[in-house]
């Protein structure tokens, strides 16, 4: 197994990563979104109904005692009423008080809600006190009422503002993990989006150098077959395309041509005396001969699709589609002179000191009744026409007669 990751493996890495990072964020937040509930039920159902609690006993004694007490002295209420109305108060501070002492206190809040403790209960006694007082049908004491219960308030708005000083504490606190969570939350998505990001890279990166490498590779192999194709259809000494090339592509155009009713012309070339350059020069040099004689027809061919073939030995073939005879004429004599200026030296030429070509060409629109074989025999007679009449020279024929 390689030991680099696959493009794959990676994305895969990439969605792990990106799930676990995403999950870890989920559990921080559900977590910092519990602890901010609980402060927040601290607060609401722990500071706030506390204190709901401690000023419903503020009130009781300090409202509606007082009151109760002074339309009794007053002859407004009943004693009966007056005694009812006493103890129903007294059990609603009991029920109140027994309630905040019974929520969660700190050590300190211990000590404090001791001593609260003991002056409520002594409230509690005055209240005895004042309901049997009331039974007696004595008079009760304003003075001495409100004493009492300024000793009483005062304790319990000590509670009160001890109380709210922790709710805001704890609203601190709240504040305090919300930044956290915040804060968490910012780090874990930076780190999230750092790695996805990192991995994102390798994994472009991996997949632009696989595409480099395959892109590379498909060039070669394009290159590769265009030269296999080469192979083929050249002809491996002058690199000028085969004869095997010339049977294709000579049918596929004289179609071409009868179909669309254009011209074709065809040239076959030889180069002049070539048995005597071999054996004045030897082969090798003969080989290069070849070489530079078929550049010289390659070069002088303008368009892609004009053809030159080597037939065979010493002779080449031309393929023109298209060409008016003046424009025929004229390549004919382009391609005569360009081999001259070559200027390879022929000693053992009849016909001149340098290396020359014959060249017999036919021009034509062909009719639909041409075949090949019959209009490549037409510029084989005009090839032998050329040398009959002194080589070097160009023979055309404009017509299959």
């Amino acid at each position: 197994m390689s030991k680099k990751f696959s493009t794959v493996a990676k994305l895969i890495t990439l969605l792990i990563v990106v799930g676990i990072g995403f999950a870890f964020l989920s559990l921080i937040t559900y977590d910092n979104m519990k602890k901010m509930k609980k402060n927040i039920d601290i607060i609401y159902f722990g500071s706030y109904v506390q204190v709901v609690k401690l000023k419903e006993i503020n009130e009781y004694l300090g409202r509606d005692i007082p009151e109760t007490i002074i339309r009794y002295n007053n002859n407004l209420l009943s004693r009966d009423y007056t005694i009812l109305a006493l103890n129903e108060y007294r059990e609603k501070i009991i029920n109140n008080w027994d309630y905040y002492k019974n929520t969660y206190k700190t050590k300190d809040e211990k000590a404090l809600l001791q001593s609260v403790d003991r002056i409520i209960r002594s409230s509690l006694e005055w209240i005895d006190a004042l309901a049997i007082s009331i039974e007696g049908a004595e008079e009760i004491s304003i003075r001495n009422m409100y004493d009492n219960i300024t000793i009483i308030k005062k304790s319990i708005n000590q509670l009160v503002k001890h109380e709210t000083d922790a709710a805001y504490l704890r609203k601190k606190d709240i504040n305090q993990d919300y930044e956290e969570t915040l804060f968490s939350m910012l780090l874990i998505l930076i780190a999230t989006v750092v790695v996805v990001l990192s991995i994102a890279y390798f994994i472009s990166k991996s997949i632009k150098d696989k595409e480099n490498k395959l892109f590379k590779l498909a060039k070669e192999l394009s290159f590769a077959n265009k030269e296999l194709k080469n192979l083929t259809i050249t002809d491996p000494l002058t690199t000028l395309f085969n004869r095997r090339y010339f049977n294709t592509i000579f049918d596929k155009e004289l179609k071409k041509a009868k179909r669309e009713k254009k011209a074709i012309t065809f040239m076959m070339i030889d180069i002049d005396f070539f048995k005597k350059f071999n054996d004045t020069y030897g082969h090798i040099a003969g080989d290069e001969n070849l070489k530079e004689v078929s550049l010289a027809l390659k070069n002088n061919l303008r368009r892609p699709n004009d053809y030159a073939f080597r037939l065979g030995g010493e002779e080449f073939g031309v393929l023109i589609y298209d060409y008016s005879v003046q424009k025929a004429t004229i390549l004919a004599e382009r391609l005569i002179e360009a081999v001259r200026e070559l200027d390879i030296e022929h000693k053992s030429s009849d016909v001149a000191p340098q290396v020359t070509i014959s060249l017999g060409f036919v021009s034509i629109i062909p009719p639909k009744d041409l075949d090949a074989e019959k209009l490549i025999q037409s510029a084989d007679d005009a090839l032998y026409r050329a040398k009959d009449g002194g080589r070097n020279r160009y023979y055309a024929k404009y017509s299959l007669t």
